[in-house]
């Protein structure tokens, strides 16, 4: 099994997050440390993120295994937690899946993988198509004096190679 990741390239939709510091979309790739989004003091935080297209002919790929979700986020409070819900929405916007992380203050930077979902659809193998065009809903809930920082969040594709001949 090979795997590739589906890093953000465009945000829309962005409210409750503090623009003193990053809201580039690519700043939450895979692997991107240096850069971070934070949601403002006592707000919900909500942002659509679009994604690279899968390189589908490029990769070899025979077939699509899973795909989950990557969250690296830290909650900056004196205590409790609060969540943070990651939705797989399709290129119409329709919600395929959801996941709730509680992010809890004190715990440094967490990192929250999704369900490893097969289908589609609950019974569609994914395709090429499904994945160009996937975006990734981020809800980070506000309470107080407390901050999520969010470090990175994308996609990780497994998949199947295609077997070469001789």
């Amino acid at each position: 099994m090979a795997t590739a990741y589906l890093n953000p390239d465009g945000a829309s939709s962005i409210a409750g997050w503090n623009t003193s510091f990053s809201t580039t979309a690519s700043h939450l790739s895979r692997n991107d440390t240096s850069n971070e989004w934070r949601t403002t003091f006592n707000n919900t935080a909500k942002v659509l993120f679009t994604l690279d297209d899968f390189d589908f002919s490029g990769l070899n790929v025979s077939s699509i295994t899973n795909i989950k979700h990557r969250l690296v986020i830290g909650y900056d409070a004196r205590g409790g937690s609060a969540n943070a819900e990651v939705q797989i929405q399709n290129a119409g916007g329709a919600s395929l899946y959801a996941e709730t992380h509680a992010n809890t203050a004190g715990a440094g930077f967490q990192t929250f993988d999704g369900t490893a979902r097969t289908t589609s659809d609950g019974s569609s193998a994914w395709t090429d198509s499904d994945l160009d065009g996937l975006k990734l809903f981020l809800t980070c809930t506000g309470g107080g004096f407390a901050v999520h920082i969010v470090q990175q969040l994308y996609l990780e594709v497994t998949y199947a190679e295609s077997v070469s001949g001789y």
